[in-house]
């Protein structure tokens, strides 16, 4: 018998005995590829964003927010990493030099104005601000000005550093 193949009197002894204990026999995963991982909403914004900041900034897509924040206390540490866990943000302007994120931008649709989404970036925003990174919002587009994207980012973040320098 080749080596490679498993030896029917153990085989099924293990088998016998997984099933004697209860244990779940090995199940098959299966996935396939997502086929788009960026909405259409999202590329227009991605290439108008890249083009507005790429002198500065690597944009970053789909960024777990656990990733970018981490939680200080000790106490109850994870119930805080619970709320963040689960959580993404659109996109995260990572400096070129020093490789730290240097803001958030989301991208707001009708998604956005539900209640529960209210809610939802409300508790990011507030996440986000006590770690030390801004939050830049757009209301979502059918096309976008990357010099007005550039300005925009510009401005949220020397009003940030303005407030935040007391």
């Amino acid at each position: 018998m080749p080596s490679n193949q498993n030896s029917g009197c153990l085989f099924n002894f293990r088998s016998i005995l997984q099933q004697f204990l209860g244990e779940p026999a090995e199940e098959t995963i299966l996935y396939r590829p997502n086929p788009k991982f960026l909405s259409p909403a999202e590329v227009t914004f991605y290439r108008a964003l890249s083009a507005a900041v790429s002198t500065k900034y690597i944009v970053f897509a789909k960024v777990r927010l656990l990733d970018i924040i981490t939680p200080v206390s000790r106490e109850k540490r994870q119930a805080h990493m619970n709320k963040v866990m689960s959580k993404h943000v659109d996109f995260a302007l990572i400096d070129t030099q020093r490789h730290s994120v240097v803001a958030v931008v989301e991208l707001d649709d009708s998604s956005h104005y539900g209640q529960k989404a209210i809610v939802r970036d409300e508790f990011v925003d507030g996440a986000l601000k006590a770690a030390g990174i801004p939050t830049v919002r757009f209301r979502c587009r059918s096309s976008y000005d990357s010099n007005y994207i550039r300005e925009s980012i510009e401005e949220e973040l020397e009003k940030w550093r303005h407030d935040n320098s007391r």
